[in-house]
């Protein structure tokens, strides 16, 4: 189960990712972010989420070692997939997921 610290971790990771120009974790600011309902806990692993929406490849058609899904932060690894579809004819949007150990937290901010 998702604690408030491990919500504030996903925040604080995705706060990361989107201002990579910070490098003081204390200097990150989460007032303003997504609130703890949209917030998902997942059980499906970072593997699932590989199985369904797959990996980019590289120009030459391999996978690299490193997932261009995994973005390194100050916080942890997140994975993004852009344009992801939450079901046909709904908005298109981005899907993040955060492994924390004791569960994945997910945010999507498409269309559901």
């Amino acid at each position: 189960m998702l604690t408030k610290k491990d919500r504030d971790t996903f925040r604080l990771a995705l706060a990361s990712l989107n201002c990579y120009t910070i490098t003081d974790v204390s200097k990150l600011d989460i007032d303003d972010m997504i609130t703890d309902e949209q917030i998902v806990e997942t059980a499906e692993t970072v593997e699932h989420y590989f199985e369904a929406r797959g990996r980019r490849l590289n120009r030459k058609g391999e996978r690299p070692e490193t997932p261009y899904e995994k973005n390194t932060t100050l916080i942890g690894d997140v994975y993004k997939w852009d344009d992801v579809q939450s079901r046909k004819g709904a908005r298109r949007g981005t899907l993040y997921l955060m492994d924390l150990g004791n569960a994945r937290a997910v945010y999507f901010d498409g269309e559901s």
